[in-house]
């Protein structure tokens, strides 16, 4: 799907997403061979032995796990690692995935990251600026949130938490 497509549509999914019971690990699976198959072998996934299950819309959630995979391998210096986990969260009663890369150029994650429209620095790279808005609103729409931290100049870690 595209991210254009799924903004147009996604105030309708706000209104009556299809919630279904929803395997975590084999989502972000899907979701990993949706992205670039040249970027793919980047991608060190470390998800638990056994599946997790969450209530929630595989695609809106696999529409936004790909969109976490792609801005990470797309924001990051060549050749490097884009590490990826699922975990639970007993303690907020939900799941977490997280995706933590080096980034090329910390000036990126200055500003509103999940605001519409917002893009790379300076425009320099491809997109409408969709990606992350559409993760943050699918976080919404699930009650879970999304947020990022740096671990140092030169790493983010970005994390979805949705409900179980």
């Amino acid at each position: 799907l595209s991210n254009s497509i799924v903004a147009a549509s996604i105030i309708e999914w706000k209104k009556n997403p299809t919630m279904v019971a929803l395997g975590a690990s084999e989502t972000l699976a899907l979701a990993a061979m949706d992205c670039s198959a040249s970027e793919v072998e980047r991608l060190v996934i470390d998800a638990p032995q056994d599946e997790i299950y969450l209530h929630a819309d595989p695609v809106l959630i696999r529409l936004a796990l790909r969109n976490l995979l792609a801005n990470a391998l797309k924001y990051s210096p060549p050749g490097t690692p884009v590490q990826v986990s699922i975990a639970p969260d007993e303690a907020r009663f939900g799941v977490v995935f997280r995706c933590t890369n080096q980034v090329a150029d910390a000036r990126l994650l200055l500003g509103d990251l999940f605001s519409r429209g917002k893009r790379g620095l300076d425009n320099s790279y491809d997109g409408y600026g969709l990606g992350l808005f559409m993760v943050n609103e699918t976080a919404r729409i699930h009650h879970g949130e999304l947020s990022y931290w740096q671990g140092s100049p030169r790493e983010v870690t970005f994390e979805l938490l949705l409900p179980l």
